[in-house]
Parts: structure tokens; C-alpha cells; sequence
């Protein structure tokens, strides 16, 4: 059994009971701690509401960035014993509003192992989203948001950032590229972050960075996608230092340009800056996925 300031977190053999405690408030940072922890290996949890006050909208979101982030390893959570009030509160709230409720914990526990995972080409887009956003809570804890994604339609054969890490992916059907992308700013605030130090400029101590960062990333979505049957393999990330990008290598000696296909583009914000994720496919495949 685990426990923090606020809450409790009571392991049961496949499933977590998480237990508020007085004085519970999800944006005290032993939640932040807390929740980080839960996301390293997340599993079905339910929340015991018995006694919770009604929430703030703050909390609520903290909440929803739990759940979101439980939905993207297929996992689920469940909202048991939650009062009128709390359900009014969660109810008004847009992020309460997809919580599902519960009136008993044998109801809850029944329904985590009865639903179907999600399948949808979508999922695919989440996943690698869902891994972003569990991956610098954890790693940095640092929280980002998604802003809206878009397929980047100007300076097609540019990367976005000034020091990306690039994963090429030979799949069976065909192949594709995940790329983290950094300005430099918010790169070295991350190097700042992790390291503790103070960098002025990106240089061979601390690039790496990047590219352990997207490796880790690309294993947290590889892990959800493979579950659905995508036969994703293990890949070593590259480092490109520059929004100049010559091209993908899928085939040894031939270079497959940015422009040649559609890349997927998916913005977050964080205390750090703006960072992104983007996603190349080849042009033919990209209406069918998005």
C-alpha cells in the first residue's frame, strides 16, 4: 500500500483503490507525486468518493489528466460512493462531465473487466499523445497540454523544433516517422529541469536528451498500440540538430524527404514552452489514418 499526503493508494491484485484523505486536493504536489507513481505501471483504478467535498475546478482537471492517461494504456477509472453534491460538481464541469460513476465497488470492479478496449485508427494519435503527456509528468515533472492537432500544410520539409528526436518506423504495411520536436528554449529548460544546471546552448552533453526523451515515448505508445495488434518493434532514436531535415533513411542510401508525405502535427504547452510531436506518413496512407 502506498500512501502521500493526501490520499491512499490500496493495491489489490489487479486493480488500484485510490482513498482520499482529509484535507484531499489534486493539486497538492503529493498528488503530482502520487500520480506520477500510478502512471509508471498504470492499472484500473477506482476512486472511493465516500466523503469527498465537492471539487474545484482545478482538481477536477487533475482528475481527468489521471483518467485520460489510465484510457490510453486501456485502462480505466471508476468513480464509487460519490455524494449528490460531488456529482453536481463534477457534473457542471466540462473535464467531470466524462467521469463514470458507480453506487458500489463490486459494480465498478465487475465493469473494469468488461468492456472493450478502444481499436479505432484514432487510437493510434492518442497513444502517442497519452505517452507525451505520462512521460514528462514522470520523467520532468513537468505537466503539458495538447493544443489542437493539425496536419502542417507550410514548410513541409522543415521539422518544427531546433533539436528533434526521430524514430523511423519500417512497419508492415508501410512506414512512418515520430518526431519530438524542441526549440531550443524549451529544451534547455528541460536540460535545466533534468539536470539540474544551467545551459546557454544545445551541445553534445546534454542533446541526448532528445532522443531519450522520444525513445521513451515511442515504448509507452508502442506498448498501448501493440495491445491493439500494430506489431510495433523496438527503435533507436536519431538526433536532428536543425529544422533543416535531409530525409528519412527507410531504405539504406535513399532519403525520403519531409515533403514526399503529410506530418501530423500535435502542439503542447508546458512551463517549459512549446514543444511538439510530429508525425509523418507517407501521402497515400495519411487520408486513411486521419
Amino acid at each position: 500500500m502506498a500512501s502521500s499526503e493526501t490520499w491512499r493508494v490500496i493495491q489489490k491484485k489487479n486493480f488500484r483503490i485510490l482513498q482520499p484523505l482529509t484535507g484531499f486536493s489534486a493539486t497538492d504536489s503529493s498528488f503530482t507525486d502520487g500520480l506520477s507513481l500510478l502512471l509508471m505501471e498504470p492499472q484500473n483504478c477506482i476512486l472511493n468518493c465516500a466523503g469527498m467535498p465537492p471539487l474545484d475546478e482545478a482538481s477536477i482537471e487533475r482528475l481527468r489528466f489521471l483518467e485520460q492517461q489510465l484510457q490510453s494504456s486501456n485502462k480505466k477509472l471508476r468513480l464509487v460512493f460519490a455524494s449528490e453534491p460531488l456529482r453536481r460538481a463534477l457534473a457542471n464541469s466540462t473535464a467531470g462531465s466524462h467521469f463514470v460513476h458507480r453506487d458500489s465497488l463490486l459494480e465498478a470492479i465487475e465493469e473494469l473487466y468488461t468492456e472493450k478496449a478502444d481499436s479505432s485508427k484514432r487510437q493510434f494519435i492518442k497513444a502517442f499523445v497519452s505517452a507525451t503527456l505520462r512521460t514528462f509528468l514522470v520523467q520532468s515533472k513537468t505537466e503539458a497540454k495538447r493544443g489542437a492537432i493539425g496536419v502542417k500544410h507550410e514548410n513541409t520539409d522543415k521539422l518544427l523544433g531546433d533539436i528533434s528526436g526521430v524514430i523511423q518506423v519500417n512497419g508492415t504495411q508501410f512506414s512512418y516517422a515520430i518526431m519530438l520536436s524542441f526549440p531550443k528554449a524549451t529544451f534547455l529548460g528541460l536540460v535545466k529541469r533534468l539536470l539540474d544546471e544551467d545551459h546557454t546552448e544545445i551541445h553534445a552533453e546534454n542533446q541526448d536528451a532528445a532522443a531519450e526523451f522520444m525513445n521513451i515515448i515511442f515504448g509507452q505508445a508502442k506498448l498501448v498500440l501493440n495491445l491493439q495488434g500494430a506489431g510495433l518493434k523496438p527503435q533507436l532514436p536519431k538526433i536532428a540538430l536543425s529544422t533543416e531535415f535531409q530525409g528519412f533513411e527507410f531504405r539504406p542510401g535513399e532519403l525520403t524527404p519531409l515533403n514526399s508525405g503529410k506530418t501530423v502535427v500535435i502542439p503542447f504547452e508546458s512551463p517549459l514552452g512549446n514543444f511538439y510531436i510530429e508525425v509523418w506518413f507517407p501521402e497515400e496512407h495519411a487520408a486513411e489514418l486521419f
